[in-house]
C-alpha cells in the first residue's frame, strides 16, 4: 500500500495517540482524509469501522478485538503506521524487540552509528521519539532505521528488519493477548519474514527467544551467557567474544561501562553484534558502550563527584525494580528509597536489604517512609537508616555529606512519586538537579 492507494480509500485511524496523530498529520500534509475513530468520543466508538476501506489501528488497540476481525472480514484492509512505513522505505532498518531492554538495545546502537559518523540515522518506534511517517518522506536511502518494535507493532507487519533483534522474550502484556501464544507469535515477525540477505540476533539463553531467532531465512547470530555460538556473541565476566560467519573472532572488553547490570551486558552484546554487521570499527563499539550511560531515569549514570558515583533509577516504582538496581553493585551503596504508598508489599525487599553487607545506608522517603522504617527496626539490621524525609532535596544534601570516594548514590525508590511529584520523571530529573549542584 502506497499513497496512491490511500488517495481512493475512506480511511480510518483507530486510538489517536501518539501514532494516531502522527498518520493523520501524514495523510493531511498528503492532502488525504481521514476519521478518527477514538476512545474519547464514547464506548462504542469501534461500531461504524466498517465503513471504512483501510484502517491505521495504534498499538494500544487490541489487533483481535471483534469488531476489528469483523470489519477485516467484511473486506476492511487493516493497516498500521509500523506496517506501511516498512512497505515505504527502502532504508536499511535495524528492528528490536523482546520483554525487556528494548529501548536500552535501541539508544545504545543509535549511539555507536552516530558516534561512527553515519549521517542518516534515526531512532523511532515504541521509544517514543519521532515518529516514522513525520520523516518517511525525507528518508535517504543510505539511512538506517533503528526500531524498537512492541508486540503491538509487530502484529500487523508481513515484513521483517533487515537486522531484527529478538532479546529476552519470557511474558507481558498478557492482559493484551489471548494467552503467551498470540504473546510471542506477535513477535515472531521480527525475523519470520528475513531473506538470505537479512540478519537475525537472538538470544537463545531464553527458549521463546531462540525460537523466534530460528524463524525467516536470515544469517542467524545467537547470544549466549552459558556458551559460544557457532557464530553469534558470548558473554564472559565483562568480556563480550563475538565470531562471525566467515569465523573471524573478536573481543570485546565492557569492564568500564556505565550501563550496569548482568542484564544489560546481554542488551550491550545485541547492540555491538548488529553494528558489527553494519561495519562499524570495534574501537567505536567499544568506546561507546563504556561511554553510554543509559536511558534517562533508568540506572542513568549521573556524574561522578570526588569518586562517588550517582546513578538516577527514579523509573523504579515497585519493589522488584529496586533490587534488580541494588543487584547491578558490589560497591557500598547509600540506597534512597520510598514515596507515596499505592499499597505494595516491602517486607520481601526490607528483609533481602537488611542482609546486604555492601548497604552504606538507606535514606527514607515520603508517606510510605515511616512503614519502611518499621519494617527495618523489626530486622534488627546494623545498617544506618536516616528520615524519613518528606522534603526531597535535604535528603539528597545530606547524602552528599556521607558518600565517601569509591561508594555509589543510588535513587531507586521501589515507589510511586506523587506525595512530590507529579511523577518518576520529574523526580528523576530533580536528583540529576541536585547532584548537578
Amino acid at each position: 500500500m502506497n499513497l496512491d492507494d490511500l488517495k481512493n480509500a475512506k480511511i480510518g485511524i483507530l486510538g489517536f495517540g501518539q501514532e494516531g496523530q502522527a498518520v493523520l498529520k501524514y495523510l493531511t500534509k498528503h492532502n488525504i482524509t481521514a476519521t478518527v475513530y477514538d476512545i474519547t468520543n464514547g464506548e462504542n466508538y469501534l461500531d461504524t469501522i466498517t465503513d471504512c476501506s483501510v484502517l491505521f489501528r495504534s498499538p494500544g488497540i487490541w489487533r483481535k478485538h471483534p469488531k476489528i476481525l469483523a470489519a477485516e472480514s467484511a473486506g476492511t484492509l487493516i493497516t498500521s503506521q509500523t506496517k506501511y512505513f516498512f512497505e515505504n522505505t527502502s532504508a536499511k532498518i535495524i528492528g528490536v524487540t523482546g520483554t525487556k531492554g528494548k529501548g536500552t538495545t535501541c539508544s545504545l546502537i543509535y549511539e555507536i552509528l552516530k558516534t561512527a559518523g553515519h549521517a542518516n540515522v534515526y531512532l523511532t518506534g515504541n521509544i517514543g521519539k519521532d515518529q516514522p511517517l513525520e520523516f518517511l518522506d525525507s528518508l535517504p536511502e543510505d539511512a538506517i532505521v533503528v526500531y524498537e518494535l512492541s508486540s503491538f507493532q509487530l502484529q500487523d507487519l508481513t515484513q521483517s528488519p533487515n537486522i531484527g533483534i529478538c532479546l529476552m522474550t519470557t511474558s507481558d502484556h498478557l492482559n493484551h493477548h489471548e494467552d503467551l501464544e498470540e504473546y510471542h507469535g506477535a513477535k515472531s515477525a521480527i525475523t519470520a519474514f528475513q531473506n538470505e540477505q537479512d540478519n537475525a540476533i537472538a538470544n537463545v539463553d531464553y527458549p521463546a527467544s531462540a525460537a523466534i531467532g530460528q524463524l525467516g531465512h536470515g544469517q542467524k547470530f545467537a547470544i549466549s551467557a552459558q556458551q559460544q555460538p557457532e557464530f553469534g556473541v558470548f558473554i564472559s565476566g565483562e568480556n563480550i567474544n563475538i565470531i562471525d560467519r566467515a569465523g573471524a573472532a573478536y573481543s570485546l572488553d565492557c569492564s568500564q561501562r556505565k550501563l550496569r547490570g548482568v542484564h544489560n551486558l546481554e542488551n550491550i552484546a545485541a547492540a555491538a553484534m548488529a553494528t558489527i554487521l553494519t561495519n562499524v570499527d570495534l574501537s567505536i563499539i567499544e568506546q561507546t558502550i563504556n561511554s553510554f550511560a543509559g536511558l534517562e531515569h533508568r540506572l542513568q549514570f549521573v556524574a561522578d563527584v570526588n569518586g562517588v558515583e550517582y546513578y538516577n533509577d527514579s523509573i523504579s516504582t515497585v519493589p522488584e525494580t529496586t533490587l534488580a538496581a541494588v543487584n547491578s553493585f558490589g560497591q557500598p551503596i547509600h540506597l534512597i528509597l520510598g514515596g507515596s504508598d499505592k499499597g505494595l508489599e516491602y517486607e520481601d525487599l526490607v528483609n533481602n536489604l537488611a542482609r546486604r553487607e555492601n548497604i552504606a545506608s538507606i535514606t527514607l522517603l515520603g508517606t510510605i517512609g515511616e512503614n519502611l522504617q518499621k519494617l527495618f527496626e523489626n530486622t534488627n539490621t546494623t545498617i544506618p537508616i536516616f528520615g524519613p524525609y518528606t522534603d526531597f532535596s535535604a535528603a539528597i544534601e545530606e547524602i552528599k555529606t556521607r558518600a565517601k570516594a569509591g561508594e555509589i548514590v543510588l535513587l531507586s525508590p521501589g515507589a510511586a512519586s506523587f506525595d512530590m511529584f507529579e511523577n518518576y520523571a520529574e523526580r528523576g530529573h530533580k536528583f540529576v538537579e541536585l547532584i548537578g549542584k
